[in-house]
């Protein structure tokens, strides 16, 4: 894996903080296709590397793989990755 790679995408992007469960999980996103297409190409990568590299962990009753980079873990759904603190637990 290229962290470099991932942490040039990774702080290139506009993360967007999820009102909906600011209370219950609160955490930060992107959406593939609100993204440049150079952009979109990192965002697959990272997508890659979260499953290829990361690790599975419970959210609530859903297994998610993710990846920790720096403080913040990782972990994508379809076209959404999905970030929040290394380390944060919500159950």
């Amino acid at each position: 894996m290229d962290y470099g790679r991932v942490k040039l995408f990774i702080k290139s992007v506009e993360w967007t903080f999820a009102k909906t469960y600011a209370k219950t999980a609160p955490h930060e996103y992107i959406v593939r296709e609100n993204l440049t297409s150079k952009q979109k190409e990192e965002f697959d990568y990272l997508g890659e590397c979260i499953d290829k590299y990361g690790y599975k962990k419970r959210f609530f009753r859903i297994f998610f793989n993710y990846l920790d980079v720096g403080e913040k873990k990782y972990w994508h759904m379809e076209n959404i990755i999905n970030r929040d603190k290394v380390g944060a637990v919500y159950e």
